[in-house]
């Protein structure tokens, strides 16, 4: 049994950026080609690769706190993705365009794009495409790591798409809300210095987790009537997999990722 789709570009996943969220982006892929190819048995699903480095620099401390940029590790899993030469001489096939799984990672996107050759999908833009198109003109809340908020990645590109962005760093107190709620969930809990593990990151999902997101929801659907939001870190759609959050739609963009490489690696859309 064949799918009527034939694939022509094979996908690259950087991951590790965490481990655990990058297999959750493989399992939207192959629920991708379901949708939108029509797969049906293991001939008909999509071939890629992966670079896993979990051992890049957290991208949220090179961004609040002076950490080790992560430039350098990203290249590199990008560079194993890419066709290259083996110690022979020998050339070595590779993806033909990649994505990274991690929002953080593309606050770095102008520097490790000065460094390959490799096409990149842009998770951020996506996102906010998807939703200038869907919700025009909506409020948009950005559940997201310090990092990210910090750096203005999904607020400047919902603004050039006319979207309002806010976030509990826009809250009153919150930072402390963004730290106790929104990073702790993700990290583990913070000791004044560093956060411990034991968060999603760890594998840890706890129900405990998703209530200190819905808190946060609650508090920018009351502060700013919120009408959208962003699971604008790979982490959060493990803790809440579904596209809803406290009544409000839920956008995951490893989702709309998944989507878009299965488009580009079957030929459906224009590339990158």
């Amino acid at each position: 049994m064949k799918t009527s789709f034939e694939q022509k570009k094979i996908i690259g996943i950087v991951g590790g950026l965490g481990p655990f969220a990058h297999i959750e982006f493989e399992k939207r892929l192959l629920d991708a080609a379901v949708k939108i190819v029509s797969a049906k048995n293991d001939q008909s699903f999509p071939s890629w690769l992966l670079s896993s480095i979990p051992q890049t620099p957290d991208r949220t401390c090179a961004i609040c706190g002076g950490g080790e940029s992560p430039v350098s590790a990203i290249v590199q899993s990008l560079r194993n993705l890419d066709a290259h030469f083996d110690k022979h001489g020998n050339k070595i096939s590779g993806a033909d365009f990649a994505v990274m799984i991690c929002n953080t990672s593309y606050c770095f996107l102008s520097e490790v794009k000065e460094e390959i050759n490799i096409p990149l999908l842009n998770i951020i833009d996506l996102t906010t495409e998807k939703i200038s198109m869907t919700y025009p003109g909506a409020r948009v809340g950005i559940l997201a790591t310090s990092g990210t908020l910090q750096s203005d990645i999904y607020h400047d590109s919902l603004k050039k798409y006319g979207l309002s962005p806010k976030s509990p760093l826009d809250l009153p107190n919150g930072p402390k809300i963004q730290n106790e709620m929104v990073m702790e969930s993700i990290y583990g809990k913070w000791d004044g210095n560093e956060y411990l593990g034991g968060g999603i990151k760890s594998g840890n999902v706890e129900e405990r987790f998703i209530e200190n997101f819905n808190y946060t929801a609650i508090k920018l659907i009351e502060a700013f009537d919120v009408e959208v939001f962003i699971a604008g870190c790979t982490e959060i759609p493990i803790a809440i997999p579904g596209s809803c959050i406290m009544d409000k739609v839920l956008l995951d963009p490893m989702t709309i990722a998944a989507e878009e490489a299965i488009k580009i690696a079957y030929g459906l859309v224009n590339d990158i």
